[in-house]
């Protein structure tokens, strides 16, 4: 299911951004997103002197947006909206009316989709406490209410989702929003509680706006450790790093490098996660972590050895 899932946002993606003949833009949007119309897009070019009236068109009937920006802001060629109400998911055409004298409304070339909401991804769907894990979907509003983990007991462990998010917001600021305002796709980040039960079944829950979505997740008392040996073909290490290996959450482990003729190790470095390593430059050492992580043996190659001439009496 979760793969199906994929591939069929992966689809729904593709087919909604590719701009057909005389399509300027085309949006994807969850109920209560926010979106932008840029006076390009428009048959008659120029600033909004002030704010406009946007509208999806169902038939005869006009379904008001909810134009955000400030009117202190006008003029401007952009204006940003937001949907004021939750529409039926279906394919839109957008209209916009200036408010200036002698103004005619026009219809945006473009159509929106507006689309329930809805958790596409969860990447990755178990992990120990610590581990990183990666909302995709979409969702109400521009950022979350709450997303907490529940045991099948009931209790439940508040998640705190990382900032900044992943997109800028309406007024251009960075990392405040985590919904993309061109395509309506929504990414959130955050790390499995600290305190969670281990090996057991979850239900992952996301609150928005005016939206609740969930999934299943699964808490394990296991971590991912990837080694890395760098220059490639510099030296080999114990436990490979040809594949990914689950180790035990909190335990130490023995790793060892062994380096290729013509060079020489140097260091182990942690580059993703957080570990422990007792004696970063031994070449045999342990290692204990308790979130997935990534550590590079790091070999250095010999100097050139130095040829011995006679010289001549």
């Amino acid at each position: 299911m979760p793969l199906i899932r994929s591939l069929f946002w992966a689809l729904v993606v593709h087919l909604l951004m590719t701009r057909a003949s005389g399509v300027t833009a085309t949006y994807a949007l969850a109920n209560g997103s926010v979106f932008s119309i840029d006076a390009a897009a428009l048959s008659t070019t120029g600033a909004f002197a002030k704010p406009p009236r946007v509208y999806l068109l169902n038939g005869t009937q006009k379904l008001r947006a909810k134009v955000i920006n400030p009117r202190k802001e006008f003029p401007r060629t952009n204006i940003w909206c937001r949907w004021t109400k939750a529409f039926t998911p279906a394919f839109y055409p957008l209209m916009l009316e200036r408010n200036e004298p002698h103004a005619q409304a026009e219809q945006v070339p473009a159509y929106c989709s507006v689309r329930a909401p809805a958790l596409a991804v969860v990447s990755p769907m178990q992990g120990a406490p610590g581990t990183l894990v990666t909302l995709h979907g979409m969702w109400f509003g521009t950022t979350p209410k709450r997303v907490w983990l529940q045991l099948s007991n009931g209790k439940q462990y508040k998640c705190t989702p990382q900032k900044p998010y992943a997109f800028a917001d309406w007024r251009g600021r960075a990392g405040k929003s985590c919904m993309n305002p061109t395509s309506g796709i929504s990414r959130l980040t955050f790390a499995v509680p600290r305190g969670t039960p281990t090996n057991q079944d979850c239900v992952l829950h996301l609150l928005s706006a005016n939206s609740e979505d969930w999934c299943s997740f699964q808490t394990t008392n296991v971590c991912t450790l990837r080694l890395v040996i760098l220059p490639l073909n510099s030296g080999l290490t114990m436990p490979s790093a040809v594949v990914a290996h689950e180790i035990a959450r909190g335990v130490a482990l023995n790793i060892v490098a062994l380096q290729e003729a013509g060079y020489h190790f140097a260091q182990w470095v942690v580059t993703n996660g957080a570990a422990v390593i007792d004696n970063p430059d031994n070449a045999i050492t342990r290692l204990t972590t308790t979130v997935d992580c990534t550590v590079i043996a790091q070999f250095t190659a010999d100097p050139p050895a130095q040829a011995v001439h006679a010289g001549r009496r």
